[in-house]
């Protein structure tokens, strides 16, 4: 049988593979495998991140806390994950679209996005019922039995700035304000109701201010706009919220490696003007650094933190021995008063 050449395909592959493949070989495994575990560690985390079941898992049950349920639609079961927690902020994204408001982070699909009435307004209606069946006298009660004084602070962000949108959203409304359950300004004061609903996104202040004897909505006030706001137009008459992007206020890595400098200026103005200090994008992994970090921020006088975890910061909350469960709920936070 004749020997095979060197150029025979068989005797090539294995002299290329003996003389100088392992080394290059070894290094594209290595490496192949780096990037699938940091691929399969990134799925994993934003799985867990993003698609949480809170049930059977908070340390309390509908004790009102200072957190705000950012994108809370996202939730498997949206309001209710965030009041079972005790949240009392929640927040719903809308687009205007076919005659109607949308509830959904991008733009839309519509034959399969829910309303913000069918995912917000119409519950709420129907919780509150139930909350007031027997209830003769006023004030009403809150969303919270236990905590009946409780305001819930209901936060839409408007992603596009359209006026008939926000014309749209004080008629969808309706069913809350016939029934007396949204907090108002009139007559120069606030009275809190159940419901208290803050405008964010693209929504601006002239929408607030378009009826100067009475309103029942107010404003995210943007936080950095307070510097050059000296004649505090921005204030608890008209907003509600002083909120800013935490990389954008105090820096992109700040909180990192120590408490962020510069959050009590901030809360300082906002408080100044009576209204409620949030900041949101903050770092929220690793969890040791998140947790360490919100503490930093309730210590600086922060009213509310802006989470994603609602049984992480529902257990963090509620094992603080400094401020736990007793001065976290109505005694600090806005309530409705006779």
């Amino acid at each position: 049988m004749a020997r095979p050449s060197a150029s025979h395909p068989l005797i090539h592959c294995r002299s290329w593979g003996l003389g100088h493949s392992h080394a290059k070989l070894a290094n594209f495994n290595f490496s192949s495998l780096l990037t699938f575990a940091l691929t399969a560690f990134l799925i994993l985390a934003t799985t867990r991140f993003f698609t949480q079941d809170h049930s059977n898992r908070v340390a309390t049950v509908g004790v009102p806390l200072k957190c705000h349920s950012h994108n809370d639609y996202w939730r498997r079961r949206p309001l209710y994950d965030a009041l079972e927690a005790g949240c009392i902020g929640v927040e719903a994204d809308i687009w205007r679209r076919n005659n109607d408001l949308y509830v959904a982070h991008n733009a839309p699909n519509t034959a399969r996005t829910p309303t913000l009435s069918s995912l917000y307004v119409q519950p709420l209606v129907h919780l509150l019922e139930r909350r007031n069946l027997l209830r003769t006298t006023s004030p009403p009660h809150g969303v919270f039995p236990r905590f009946p004084n409780q305001t819930l602070v209901f936060m839409i962000d408007f992603k596009e700035p359209d006026r008939e949108a926000f014309a749209m959203l004080h008629a969808q409304l309706q069913p809350l304000r016939e029934r007396g359950w949204l907090t108002f300004y009139a007559n120069n004061s606030v009275t809190y109701r159940p419901v208290t609903v803050v405008l964010t996104g693209d929504a601006i202040l002239d929408w607030v201010l378009s009826n100067t004897t009475y309103r029942d909505v107010f404003l995210d006030a943007p936080a950095l706009a307070l510097h050059a706001d000296t004649d505090r137009q921005y204030n608890w008459t008209n907003s509600f919220y002083s909120s800013a992007k935490f990389g954008h206020a105090l820096g992109m890595f700040s909180g990192y490696f120590g408490a962020p400098h510069g959050v009590d200026e901030y809360v300082e103005m906002a408080h100044e003007r009576g209204l409620h200090m949030r900041f949101w994008s903050q770092p929220a992994w690793p969890v040791a650094m998140r947790n360490r970090l919100w503490g930093d921020l309730v210590d600086a006088g922060v009213d509310f933190l802006n989470v994603d975890d609602l049984a992480g910061v529902n257990r963090w909350l509620a094992e603080r021995n400094d401020i736990g469960r007793g001065s976290v709920v109505a005694e600090e936070i806005p309530v409705f008063l006779d």
